[in-house]
């Protein structure tokens, strides 16, 4: 429920990750400090982990997100 603009993302390939093949996605947020959020992911395919994710976003007003979506 927080508008945030990405701040900066770091992804990790594990192994490579299957096509054709059901995949898990979770995420969760594992941080937050003041109007900074981290949140980190993973992605698996048949149980094995074959890549993972971290992503700082920052929180601005929902007023002001407005203002850089329509900047760009």
């Amino acid at each position: 429920g927080q508008p945030g603009v990405t701040g900066a993302i770091n992804v990790r390939f594990h192994l490579p990750t299957p096509l054709n093949t059901a995949l898990e996605l979770t995420g969760r947020v594992k941080e937050v400090r003041g109007r900074r959020n981290v949140m980190v992911g993973e992605i698996r395919a048949n149980g094995v982990l074959t890549a993972s994710c971290e992503g700082i976003f920052i929180h601005v007003t929902g007023e002001r997100f407005l203002e850089l979506r329509e900047s760009v």
